[in-house]
């Protein structure tokens, strides 16, 4: 099948058969070809970050989350429950630092605030609620 005799539909029913790691990934590279086609101007260097700015954390890893935050606030999370939930706050708060020094970057390579970069890329946070 070519790019010319594919269809949304098409796409959207193969895509729904994708194991959700592999999807996030998906997405990912999508968002990056969206980011080239609406800036294909864009360096390499510029490029490099706004693919790191639209990575996800997976959501197998917001799910637990939640559900162990869930637990917690019912006073039910064991003490394994609570390092598990410590190691996926710290993972996400890694994560988010990441994003948001690459987000940094991209104002610094574009020569705009914080605040005008974060609107340009139509960064939406908190990112991961």
């Amino acid at each position: 099948m070519n790019a010319q005799s594919i269809n949304s539909q098409q796409v959207i029913a193969t895509v729904q058969t994708i194991p959700l790691d592999e999807l996030e990934q998906l997405v990912s590279n999508v968002l990056a070809v969206r980011a080239e086609r609406i800036a294909p101007h864009i360096t390499g260097e510029e490029s490099k970050i706004l693919r790191t700015i639209q990575k996800t954390l997976p959501k197998k890893n917001l799910v637990r989350m939640k559900e162990l935050q869930a637990l917690r606030d019912k006073d039910q999370l064991s003490p394994k429950g609570f390092a598990e939930l410590a190691g996926l706050i710290e993972k996400l708060e890694i994560f988010h630092s990441d994003r948001m020094k690459a987000v940094s970057d991209l104002a610094e390579l574009r020569g705009v605030t914080l605040q005008t970069a974060i609107k340009q890329i139509g960064l939406k946070l908190p990112d991961y609620e």
